[in-house]
């Protein structure tokens, strides 16, 4: 394959628009391309090496959606439930028709939100951005913001056409109300732990015997002991898949107990 394409035109992005882009390309599991064009640091000069940890932005909607699919499955609401019934303020909702303001004929439904056509917009120089952020004292926690984002009318009927917009964030805050746990907490305990206890269980080649009644949710970290791992501080007793390349960043883990053979084999 051939990418010369793709360099070109990373390369005229920095050249003309941004500081610097990185792109790794992926096809059936194997990595096909990789390139970083432009600068880390514009004012130092210090060239990008794709190794830089960047924000991830709207790449969170990814897993937002996923937690509030796990409370879905879990019985937790109805995509065809009315918003209202767990954001009160959603209620009494008005819609822009051209200069005028009316109310909103149809109400936003779960499902307007996990499908972004709930009317919502992405502004964030609005009156209720404002508002919040003088609540907040410019904090912005995301519960007050969505609080005074329903205070603004909205850009079309719910359900009538799909927009961009906020629609997830507020999805995250119908995860903290339906769950009972704040959402950063939530997305570490069901979805960050269990993702990186299934790598550790994978690398370490163990066969986890789970309940049939058991969620795959509820394999977290916090539950980890009981298939017999725990945490270390050094890399000298962690057990991996031989490759200390891979290994030496932590947190490392280990068997309990002495081992006869490296179960990774």
């Amino acid at each position: 394959m051939n990418f010369e394409y793709m360099k070109n035109f990373m390369d005229s992005l920095t050249e003309w628009i941004i500081p610097g882009n990185s792109v790794v390309i992926y096809k059936d599991g194997k990595k096909v391309f990789e390139y970083s064009s432009g600068y880390s640091d514009l004012e130092k000069k210090i060239k990008k090496t794709g190794e830089e940890q960047l924000y991830i932005y709207s790449c969170s909607k990814v897993a937002t959606v996923t937690a509030a699919l796990q409370l879905y499955e879990q019985g937790k609401f109805l995509l065809s439930d009315p918003l209202y019934e767990y954001l009160p303020e959603f209620k009494k909702m008005y819609v822009k028709d051209g200069d005028r303001i009316k109310a909103a004929e149809n109400p936003i439904t779960i499902r307007d939100l996990f499908t972004m056509t709930a009317g919502l917009s992405y502004a964030t120089n609005t009156p209720a951005f404002e508002k919040a952020r003088k609540l907040t004292d410019g904090k912005m926690d995301t519960r007050t913001v969505i609080k005074c984002l329903a205070e603004e009318p909205l850009l079309f009927e719910p359900g009538a056409r799909w927009n961009y917009s906020l629609c997830h964030d507020v999805l995250a805050v119908l995860a903290e109300v339906v769950s009972g746990m704040r959402f950063s907490e939530y997305m570490k305990k069901y979805i960050y732990a269990f993702f990186f206890a299934s790598l550790i269980i994978v690398a370490l080649g163990l066969k986890a015997k789970i309940k049939s009644d058991t969620e795959f949710s509820e394999l977290t970290l916090s539950n980890i002991e009981a298939l017999g791992m725990e945490e270390t501080d050094g890399a000298k007793d962690y057990w991996c898949c031989g490759n200390e390349d891979v290994c030496a960043e932590g947190p490392h883990y280990k068997i309990k107990g002495k081992l006869k053979e490296n179960p990774c084999k």
